[in-house]
């Protein structure tokens, strides 16, 4: 019974390794394949087409995105130009002829230095991120007391991990791979600049709320304001539809009409919106 037992044992073991072999089979064939192709098809191809100086790839992949870029924002711009606007296939040849004479003869100097912006986009966006989540959760605290808990809080971590995390021998995070710059920025510097941002948000906590508050009262006055601005062309339409029945006269429509206007400079709607009867 025993070696019954472990004969099916070993072939249930078996129906579920065989799959897991012949997948893992599969997908490294494909990956090889995959490899393959940009090994002799797409990076020569990629190289040939964005200049011979697209040696690695860091600066291929760079020049490639770069590319697509351009082609997409010339492509949109060239067919705004009426000779093109009917030719799409030629507006797209002169798109791709643009973009790869922009990017074909582009230095590694001035590849690096079109890249940068983009860098500090990066680090600026993924940087501030956090932060601005943090500030809709804690702005929406009931007391003023958990608001500074929380400002305080925050200031607290992002102070230690600049303690934790900073190293004066750190490299810049906009350093060029190769190149040294003499005193470069530490990117935990983006921690000591969060602290600060928290304490300012503490600091300023109940002009912040004031703002917050003063917004949110606009947005009810524009509310109201145009309900007013309803009601008051409602009444109007009301007095035109008895004047146009002979129910009113017209120095009795022109009377309430003119204290529709009234009513409407004292909510702050536009008078002229009700005209007199001629």
């Amino acid at each position: 019974m025993k070696k019954i037992g472990v004969v099916a044992l070993f072939f249930v073991s078996l129906m579920f390794v065989v799959p897991f072999v012949s997948a893992q089979t599969f997908l490294e064939s494909v990956a090889k394949s995959a490899d393959d192709f940009y090994d002799k098809i797409f990076e020569p191809f990629g190289q040939f087409l964005l200049g011979g100086k697209t040696v690695t790839g860091e600066i291929f992949f760079a020049k490639l995105l770069l590319f697509i870029l351009l082609i997409s924002v010339i492509w949109l711009v060239v067919g705004r130009f009426p000779l093109f606007s009917e030719k799409k296939k030629t507006g797209f040849v002169v798109a791709a002829i643009v973009a790869i004479l922009s990017v074909r003869y582009i230095s590694q100097d001035w590849l690096d230095t079109v890249i940068l912006p983009y860098s500090v986009l990066g680090i600026a966006v993924t940087s501030i991120l956090p932060f601005v989540i943090y500030f809709f959760l804690v702005k929406d605290l009931p007391t003023r007391s958990m608001r500074k808990i929380a400002w305080i809080f925050a200031f607290v971590v992002f102070v230690g991990l600049f303690i934790y995390r900073h190293s004066p021998a750190s490299v810049s995070p906009f350093a060029v791979p190769g190149r040294t710059w003499a005193g470069g920025i530490d990117p935990t510097y983006v921690y000591l600049f969060t602290a600060v941002a928290s304490l300012l948000m503490l600091w300023f906590d109940g002009t912040i709320q004031r703002a917050l508050d003063k917004a949110r009262y606009q947005d009810l006055i524009d509310i109201k304001k145009v309900e007013r601005r309803a009601e008051l062309v409602e009444d109007y339409d009301k007095v035109m539809d008895r004047f146009g029945k002979k129910v009113i006269s017209k120095a009795d429509a022109n009377r309430l009409i003119n204290s529709l206007k009234g009513r409407a400079t004292a909510y702050g709607v536009d008078p002229n919106l009700f005209a007199l009867v001629p």
